[in-house]
């Protein structure tokens, strides 16, 4: 036997006797449980309507949408496998003084069908949108959000560009941009590990991990409105479809099982129907209901949300 062969069976022995672990890259990361707290991001709505718009003009809008409390629920991916209940099960062992908590085998077997994810949405939402045009046809908007819920105050913020088109009866207008809005979470998680011999029995060590706070996230959104323009109407109608993400919560820690990474965002998909009413030549109030669907969590209810709201808009 040669030499070389001789020195890899002596390290294999040492890492066996010493209980040395293989390296690898991050633990398995499983999302046990989020509740969250906060607004949804509201994407812009603009109308276009006047046909004398000259670059340079502006348009401001204030407004307030209400709803009674209104939560989403669901089962967001990640979760660990459970027992035939339902839990995740684990054993609690002490050695050497230490308490460690480790997944005993072939319990752990069935795909969780529970509800892991609850976020119960801010009922008020105040807002200021501005909307500048910077060129025949394309404005840039930019808007300031505050919700209230219980005794917490939450802020968001949007910053885009709209491009508004005009037929002889009808306005479309396409807005893209960036959201940032804070919510409040708390994120229970565990990892998990691989532990002992490299040539014997093996264990698989569970870390429980929670995270709580505040925090605020950047995603993207695209919205498409259209809207009637007829001059003989004392109310126009609008529909404005938009898509967008929202970010919820984004946590990186180092811990002794290695680095833990999760990341939680939720799809949407929100349909506003409304009406635009002229109080004078120079501002309009807008009254809409926002309907908005989650389209991301596995199973989520309820199917639609429901949040009316009204709009004052001055073109100066």
């Amino acid at each position: 036997m040669s030499r070389l062969s001789l020195m890899i069976i002596a390290v294999l022995a040492v890492l066996n006797v010493f209980g040395f672990t293989t390296p690898g890259c991050r633990p398995p990361v499983y999302l046990q449980s989020v509740t969250i707290e906060g607004p949804l991001t509201v994407p812009p709505l603009f109308v276009t309507e006047n046909e004398n718009e000259e670059v340079g003009s502006f348009r401001l809008k204030v407004g307030a949408s209400a709803a009674p409390a209104q939560k989403i629920e669901g089962r967001a991916d990640g979760h660990s496998k459970v027992n035939e209940a339902g839990v995740f099960v684990v054993d609690t062992v002490i050695r050497n003084g230490e308490r460690y908590f480790i997944e005993p085998p072939g319990v752990n077997t069935h795909t969780f069908e529970g509800t892991n994810f609850r976020w119960t949405l801010a009922p008020l939402t105040v807002s200021i949108e501005a909307d500048f045009l910077i060129a025949r046809g394309m404005s840039l908007v930019g808007g300031l959000h505050c919700s209230k819920q219980a005794s917490q105050t939450y802020l968001a913020g949007t910053l885009g560009v709209g491009f508004g088109f005009r037929s002889r009866n009808l306005g479309f207008r396409f807005d893209v941009g960036a959201a940032w809005t804070s919510v409040s979470h708390k994120v229970e998680y565990i990892l998990a590990a691989e532990r002992g011999p490299l040539l014997g029995p093996r264990e698989t060590y569970i870390l429980f991990l929670e995270s709580q706070g505040t925090s605020g996230h950047m995603n993207v959104y695209g919205g498409f409105t259209l809207n009637t323009r007829y001059p003989n109407w004392p109310i126009q109608v609008f529909v404005q479809l938009a898509i967008y993400r929202q970010t919820v919560d984004d946590l990186q820690r180092r811990t002794s099982f290695g680095d833990a990474v999760v990341l939680q965002s939720n799809s949407f998909f929100t349909v506003t129907p409304g009406i635009s009413i002229p109080l004078s030549p120079n501002a309009k109030l807008l009254l809409g209901l926002r309907l908005t669907d989650e389209t991301s969590l596995i199973v989520g209810e309820p199917g639609m949300l429901l949040a009316p709201f009204a709009h004052v808009a001055f073109e100066l």
